[in-house]
């Protein structure tokens, strides 16, 4: 705008030159003609220069805009930044959370895995013990000794190879004594038995006991009449009475058929 106003002055300055040379005669005409040449020229340079003024003035708010623009996009680079030191603060304790996570896991699952051993284990050792069991049930087993002490449901036992042991009784088990059905009444303590046992609950219980009582052993070593040994009655012995408790039968002493007379008992 200013250089505009200079070159408007600079004309009107220049018409007003010309005005006064034409008041001067004819003999300025080629001054004239010069001065408005000069003038033509001057204004067309004032022109030209009002022209690159404006397009300088065009070009200063481009680049002030262009300012504008970098220093928005200087703004917005600066918020992307921060925004992406965030996101990347927001991700390393997201790695962290879930590397402890994955410890926790790891050890939680290690744990599992010992408590899934470990029963596994116990499962097989009851299993082993449950066969075991079985097994013992199946097997059965021998027993030789003398009776310490003797009841109704329980038989103890002295034996030189396993030492003492109780022996279990039940309706099931067969008792025999010198032979013959019986009673677990009957069996004293020095009798002789030979049983054979099976494992039930952990405790050996009796299946076949087999006893010779002390007054059999007695009777088999003394001394018998023909009359006794028909009869099957035992005698009291050396080392103690019998518990047979049958009654003797009376048997006639038989007779010698050459002589006539009886024989002298031994």
């Amino acid at each position: 705008m200013t250089i505009r106003w200079t070159a408007v002055l600079g004309a009107a300055a220049l018409a007003a030159g010309t005005g006064c040379a034409s008041l001067g005669g004819g003999s300025g005409s080629q001054a004239k003609s010069d001065t408005t040449a000069a003038q033509g020229a001057a204004g067309q340079q004032f022109q030209n220069a009002a022209d690159a003024q404006k397009a300088a003035q065009e070009e200063q708010l481009k680049a002030e805009k262009a300012d504008q623009e970098v220093a928005g996009a200087q703004k917005a680079l600066a918020e992307a930044h921060a925004k992406a030191r965030g996101q990347h603060a927001k991700a390393e304790t997201a790695q962290a959370n879930a590397h402890q996570l994955a410890q926790g896991a790891t050890q939680q699952a290690h744990q599992e895995q010992q408590h899934a051993s470990t029963a596994m284990q116990r499962e097989t050792s009851d299993q082993q013990k449950l066969q075991e069991s079985r097994d013992s049930w199946r097997d059965q087993k021998t027993i030789s000794g003398r009776v310490v002490e003797a009841s109704n449901s329980t038989l103890r036992l002295r034996s030189l190879s396993q030492g003492d042991m109780n022996l279990s009784l039940s309706d099931a088990t067969a008792l025999r004594v010198n032979g013959q059905s019986a009673k677990s009444e009957q069996i004293l303590p020095g009798d002789e038995v030979r049983a054979s046992y099976q494992m039930v609950d952990g405790k050996p219980t009796a299946v076949r006991v087999d006893v010779r009582s002390r007054g059999a052993t007695s009777t088999s070593s003394s001394t018998s009449s023909p009359a006794d040994s028909s009869s099957g009655s035992s005698s009291s012995g050396s080392t103690g009475t019998s518990t047979d408790t049958t009654t003797p039968s009376t048997t006639t002493t038989p007779t010698d058929s050459s002589t006539g007379t009886q024989p002298t008992p031994r």
